[in-house]
């Protein structure tokens, strides 16, 4: 029993060893695996805007809460992922808190430069 015991631990320990070096060979975290972060940042930039969009003109147009659904969809198709998988991994980017706080950081950023772009052609006067 004792001789099996041994046997099954070297055959099984090389491949547990393996697992966390997954990362390593790939440079890409178990998030990233799911969503890459860059695609995420983008992703996120666009539901912010989407859910800022709806907000503004369901107050205007109560048939815009009607075409949530389809908004949502849209975004998903656009970046060619399932919600069952934009939601997997929000989850896990929400997980490391470091990480949490780098995406939201780059999403904010990206929705400042979009700001200040609508600002700057707000601003230019109208002949």
């Amino acid at each position: 029993m004792l001789k099996l015991s041994k046997i099954s631990l070297l055959l099984f320990l090389p491949g547990f060893l393996l697992m966390p070096s997954c990362e390593l060979l790939t440079g890409k975290t178990k998030c990233e695996r799911i969503i890459e972060k860059d695609k995420m940042v983008n992703i996120m930039v666009d539901k912010y805007l989407l859910e800022s969009y709806i907000k503004v003109h369901s107050r205007k147009n109560p048939s815009v809460e009607d075409s949530v659904h389809y908004y949502y969809r849209n975004l998903f198709n656009k970046h060619n992922i399932s919600k069952k998988t934009f939601d997997k991994a929000f989850e896990c980017y929400s997980m490391d808190k470091e990480l949490a706080i780098n995406l939201q950081e780059e999403v904010m950023n990206k929705i400042s430069i979009i700001e200040s772009k609508k600002h700057k052609y707000d601003t230019i006067p109208k002949n």
